[in-house]
């Protein structure tokens, strides 16, 4: 799959002697990998000196008077790397594979300027990766795979532009794959695999645009696979697969694509569509890791409650499961319960499969439904049938919660807290609608009524409503006509009493017909309590007329008596008042004036106290006298007056007579 180095040894070299350093580095190489056990070592004369260091040491290479190629490859090497390694300068190919060394890499690796090719693979190589090894920019390959290195890449690895294989995988390296790998321009082989990388692979990873192979499986990346990764046109074989990958882009037009391994990640059946038809010689996706997270619900019976799942993919079918049995009709991607019950607890999963993807259906993470019993529910009905001592009240029990209602019933009473203060009523067990009739309740008041529902969880209760109790009609009074002439009069009434319910229009009713409630004119006048009045014109000289004033709530209209009057003749006439009252709600009764049927051309009023003094004064026909004096308020009692006019046949008239101030 891979580039394996392979170099045999080169006895034609021209052999001259090496540097004491290279001697020096070989018999520590020798001494710290325990060569006296190898299992070849013929010709290693450590004792010897560096000039009869040649070919016939085995695995040594020497050309033009260095040390060139080291191969001691499964020869039983022991121990450690020396730090004196980084004395054979002129070192092309160090391959120390498939042997027992143990310890680090030493950072005097870095020494070896001119080295093409690196293999330790197969060792107990412990450690980080020294980071001098991006200053080999001779490196072709680069093996250091089956060993236990940890630590990160080094992130100048972009440094090494020559390098057309890198295979570090079996160790135990951890961190992200660095940006830089971007830089191996002439990169054909990736090998990363069975390490414990994390993060996402770099977009950089497209830049390597010779790479034919790239494995990365059992290491924990994550995320989404790079767009930019359907740019490596020279791509054979893609190895993804044991990560925690969720997304990969179409790479369906990779044509040199051969082997693609993406099972064991996070991938859903739009990363599998596209790549279905590919003329692949193997496309391994199953399975694939479970959908979603795993959860657990602890919810109150009756509750509603809704499993989804998403699932990317154009061809999908679902399939819910409760308790590993289907369920049927849940084909959806969500499932729904409009009220859970203790039936529906268990364990849930959705299976999907897709209809162009054969051998692999997507299994949901274990959704567990807990389902606990809760209070009742229990509605109160809105009183109904009201009268002014009864009513009938209620409730329904919608639902037990999942335990058996052992009582339900109502709550009543003036508090507007009944659940603390109301007398209980019990009406049964279970669910249901109940109802009662409640009496001996007072007229106009206002009563709070509830409904409750015992089980094991507790008592339960409704709104409360509250209702009152009817009225009775208003009392009002009409009160006698005044200030009648030949075409006028006024009339009016008193709301002395409610009844209890809010007056909601007042006023009278009048005509010529003595049932002024069957045929009469009506005339509003306004709300609530208190005394009315108004002025009916147009009337008719000297004829009876009938007026009666009402007055609504919601318990119907109630009449005062009817009250009758006949208009005055048309001229001359004049009513002159024996009595007045100030404090009077009645406009005309507030002041002391004559009504004229004509108004006079000349007009004087005099007011007289009982001494005969004159108290009040006036020449306007429309100003009355309103009980005070110069020094206030008149007292109660009679008063003389006198009243001088020209009537309507240019004739002086004269009034005399007394009037009661009352107070």
């Amino acid at each position: 799959m891979f580039l394996l180095f392979a170099f045999g040894h080169n006895n034609q070299s021209l052999i001259s002697q090496v540097s004491q350093p290279e001697f020096e580095a070989l018999v520590a190489l020798y001494n710290s990998t325990d060569g006296d056990n190898w299992i070849n070592n013929s010709g290693w004369n450590i004792n010897g000196t560096a000039n009869q260091v040649d070919d016939s040491w085995f695995g040594i290479t020497v050309n033009n008077g260095h040390v060139d190629q080291i191969d001691l490859t499964i020869n039983g090497l022991g121990g450690q790397i020396p730090e004196e390694i980084g004395n054979l300068i002129h070192l092309k190919i160090l391959q120390l594979s498939i042997n027992e060394i143990a310890g680090v890499i030493p950072d005097e690796i870095g020494n070896l300027v001119e080295l093409e090719y690196l293999d330790l693979h197969r060792n107990n190589l412990s450690g980080t990766i020294p980071s001098r090894i991006t200053e080999l920019t001779s490196l072709k390959g680069i093996r250091l795979s089956n060993n236990m290195l940890s630590g990160s890449i080094p992130e100048e690895i972009g440094s090494l532009t020559m390098l057309e294989s890198l295979d570090i995988h079996a160790n135990q390296l951890t961190g992200n794959i660095p940006a830089d790998i971007g830089e191996l321009k002439s990169l054909k082989h990736l090998n990363l695999l069975r390490n414990k990388l994390t993060g996402t692979i770099p977009p950089e990873i497209g830049d390597l645009s010779n790479l034919e192979s790239l494995s990365l499986f059992t290491n924990e990346l994550s995320g989404a696979v790079p767009d930019e990764i359907s740019s490596l046109i020279r791509l054979e074989r893609l190895y993804l697969n044991d990560n925690h990958f969720d997304y990969l882009p179409d790479i369906s037009n990779l044509l040199q694509l051969r082997d693609l391994w993406i099972m064991d990640n996070r991938f859903h059946f739009d990363a599998i569509e596209p790549h279905i038809d590919l003329a692949l010689e193997e496309f391994m996706y199953a399975p694939q890791a479970k959908v979603g997270e795993v959860d657990e619900y602890y919810l109150p019976f009756g509750e509603e409650f809704t499993f989804s799942v998403d699932v990317r993919g154009e061809n999908n079918t679902y399939q819910w499961y409760k308790d590993d049995e289907p369920i049927v009709g849940a084909t959806n991607t969500s499932y729904f319960i409009e009220s859970i019950t203790h039936n529906d607890a268990g364990i849930y999963v959705c299976r999907i499969n897709n209809t162009i993807v054969p051998g692999l259906t997507l299994v949901s993470e274990d959704i567990t439904l807990n389902v606990f019993s809760v209070q009742p529910l229990v509605v109160t009905q809105a009183p109904w049938n009201i009268t002014a001592n009864s009513a009938m009240t209620g409730g329904e029990v919608t639902s037990d919660g999942g335990a058996t209602v052992t009582e339900r019933g109502i709550l009543w009473g003036t508090d507007p807290d009944p659940v603390t203060t109301g007398a209980q009523v019990p009406l049964g067990d279970g669910l249901g609608a109940f109802s009662t009739a409640i009496d001996a309740l007072d007229p106009v008041t206002t009563y709070y009524v509830v409904a409750y529902a015992n089980n094991s969880e507790g008592t339960a209760y409704g709104d409360i409503k509250q209702f009152t109790t009817l009225g009775q009609l208003p009392v009002v009074i009409t009160q006698d006509p005044w200030d009648i002439t030949a075409n006028s009069a006024m009339t009016g009434g008193e709301v002395t009493s409610d009844g209890g319910a809010t007056v909601t229009e007042r006023g009278i009713l009048w005509g010529t017909d003595p049932d002024p409630v069957t045929t009469g004119a009506q005339v509003p006048l306004g709300d609530g309590l208190g005394a009315f009045s108004t002025a009916i014109d147009a009337l008719d000289p000297v004829t009876t007329y009938y007026v009666v004033a009402y007055a609504n709530n919601s318990e119907g209209t109630a009449y005062g008596d009817i009250k009758q009057f006949t208009t005055d003749t048309e001229y001359g006439s004049v009513f002159i008042p024996n009595a007045f009252m100030p404090s009077s709600n009645l406009l005309d009764n507030q002041t002391f004036k004559p009504r004229f049927g004509t108004v006079p051309t000349e007009y004087s009023l005099a007011i007289f106290n009982r001494w005969g003094s004159q108290i009040f004064y006036t020449e306007d026909a429309q100003i009355g006298w309103d009980g005070k004096t110069n020094n206030g308020d008149a007292p109660q009692g009679t008063y003389s007056y006198m009243i001088k006019y020209i009537d309507e046949n240019n004739t002086m008239q004269e009034k005399y007579g007394v009037v009661l101030l009352i107070r």
